[in-house]
């Protein structure tokens, strides 16, 4: 689909604006040793005065600190105290936006803050009929992120919300009856929109996305914020191919189709997804590792259900593809043929 077609699918569900979440950890320079209460982020043991030996037994390790010689500060976060973060969320700000050469202007709202899981975040809100400068914006939050520092993703996730209107939080509930036909729907489906939407040949852990629509649990695949927008939160991030985001942006406009659609229109899969079924059919250890597809969708019962949302999921060319690869037996699909199928 092109941007075009992009911006009418979601005008014509409703959804005039996007809420897009960027996030990274930068591990800034130049910015925190202001903290004091310890120094650079450290207290020294003071059992074994920061050499990590036990003073009674040469050579053991100190049992207090684990031999480290020192604890982690409770006062600050890595040496980085409130005022040094606030000094550079607002250093990153400018930076960015002076980056984005202009586009900023479009944005009803642009915040970039220290969260909780990575130490970068930047959340805008735009209107659709921006949404082609999406590659550009997440280009430049990268470029912005090595100027001062890293760009690590390996906590990092990207979301994307739809909103009928650009106030957030919304108060206003969606349609009801669209939105139970969707989450019935669309539960069938979130093995494939996760790996469809993940990066390369590899995926983020689910320690922040079960695999489940939910109205209240905020790390859910799909979040409707009491049923105000719906907001996916089962992408990868694409700072290496930013054009992939109006890639995700056609595989949720996929989705919304059971948001819009005739009540009569279903998917043919007998049950939707949830936390409990996801788990027979993912392997999915490690909550916060990047893990190979192959080793994800590692089951067979996992594999068979992938081929079978993927069908919903793509166009009627790779369909075909699809089906030519499914007489191999997708239960034994070798790494390969896993690549051959992420690149439709």
């Amino acid at each position: 689909m092109n941007t075009q077609e992009l911006q009418q699918a979601f005008l014509h569900s409703g959804f005039k604006y996007l809420k897009v979440e960027l996030e990274a950890q930068v591990e800034p320079v130049d910015y925190g040793g202001s903290c004091e209460y310890c120094n650079q982020g450290r207290d020294d043991c003071a059992d074994c005065e920061g050499t990590g030996e036990d003073d009674e037994r040469p050579e053991a390790e100190c049992l207090s600190c684990s031999s480290r010689g020192y604890f982690d500060c409770p006062e600050c976060s890595g040496g980085y105290s409130e005022s040094d973060w606030n000094e550079y969320c607002d250093d990153f700000a400018t930076r960015f936006r002076e980056g984005l050469n202009e586009i900023d202007q479009h944005f009803r709202f642009l915040k970039i803050y220290h969260d909780s899981s990575v130490d970068t975040e930047c959340t805008f809100t735009l209107r659709v009929d921006y949404l082609d400068e999406l590659p550009k914006i997440v280009q430049v939050f990268k470029q912005t992120c090595l100027e001062f520092g890293s760009c690590m993703t390996e906590n990092a996730g990207l979301h994307i919300t739809l909103l009928e209107g650009y106030r957030y939080p919304r108060t206003r509930k969606l349609n009801q009856a669209k939105l139970a036909r969707y989450k019935t729907q669309v539960s069938k489906l979130l093995l494939g929109l996760v790996y469809l939407g993940s990066e390369g040949e590899h995926t983020r852990g689910f320690g922040f996305r079960d695999m489940r629509i939910s109205a209240r649990d905020k790390y859910s695949a799909v979040f409707t914020h009491n049923d105000t927008c719906l907001e996916y939160r089962l992408f990868d991030t694409c700072y290496n191919e930013p054009e992939h985001i109006l890639k995700y942006l056609a595989l949720i406009v996929k989705t919304l189709k059971y948001y819009t659609a005739d009540p009569q229109k279903a998917i043919g899969l007998h049950e939707g997804v949830d936390d409990q079924t996801s788990d027979r059919l993912l392997k999915k250890h490690g909550q916060n590792c990047y893990r190979a597809l192959t080793v994800v969708y590692g089951t067979r019962q996992g594999r068979r259900r992938l081929f079978q949302e993927l069908f919903y999921l793509v166009d009627a060319r790779s369909r075909r593809i699809l089906a030519d690869i499914a007489k191999l037996h997708p239960c034994l699909m070798s790494p390969e043929l896993f690549s051959i199928i992420k690149q439709y």
